[in-house]
Order: C-alpha cells, then structure tokens, then sequence
C-alpha cells in the first residue's frame, strides 16, 4: 500500500483510563484526513502490503480495532468506507471477504459484474 503523508492530526483526544480508549474530539471521524489515517494505521499493524489487502478487511475487524465511530458514517459497511476513503484505486466489491448486505438485490450491480467478468474472459 502506498503510504502518503498525512497531515499530523492536531485535534484533541485525550486517554480515558478506566477504559484504554481514546476520545476524538466531535467530528475528528468526519474529516477523510482522519479516515485515511486510520485505516494507514491499520493497514501497517494487519501487515497489508496493497489495496488487495484490505478485502479481507471484515467488520469485526474494524470493531476491534477501535473503528466503531468511522464504521458508523458509513453506515457499518467496510467496503463503502474504503470506496470512500481511497477513491483513486477501483474496488471490486465481489471480491470483499463480506459482499455488502443487498448488493446483489441492485440489478445495476449484477450487470457491472457480468460486464467485468465478460473483460475478464475476454
């Protein structure tokens, strides 16, 4: 994975030590900076070396990985979080670990996939 520099972030979060949590100062989550920082972060400490990676990336990991609030701008859903916060590089959702809860309902989505699987076959 590419790691790009980010912009220190400079909001206030302080330890809480009755619980070991951090709490981000209201909207830290809403900025992409923010976003993009975390899962940098995460991507180093699950050892991911490229976008590929991350469709192995699951919900509960995300939970457990302190990333309940950004989960939930997104509605709980890891892939539209990564469609949103790495924009520049094209996700194939059939290929996320999870497929997105009624992806496959979207009659657009189906043709998107058969399209590209058709590419694929040549």
């Amino acid at each position: 994975l590419q790691r790009q520099n980010l912009r220190t972030c400079n909001l206030y979060y302080q330890r809480r030590s009755h619980t070991n949590t951090i709490r981000r100062a209201q909207g830290y989550w809403n900025d992409r900076t923010n976003q993009r920082f975390f899962f940098e972060n995460l991507s180093e400490k699950l050892g991911y070396k490229t976008y590929e990676a991350f469709y192995d990336l699951t919900f509960s990991t995300l939970i457990a990985n302190g990333g309940t609030k950004l989960l939930s701008i997104f509605n709980g859903s890891p892939t539209k979080a990564l469609n949103s916060i790495y924009p520049e590089y094209t996700w194939l959702p059939w290929n996320s670990k999870n497929v997105p809860t009624n992806h496959w309902t979207n009659p657009k989505n189906r043709v998107e996939f058969f399209d590209y699987l058709g590419k694929q076959l040549g």
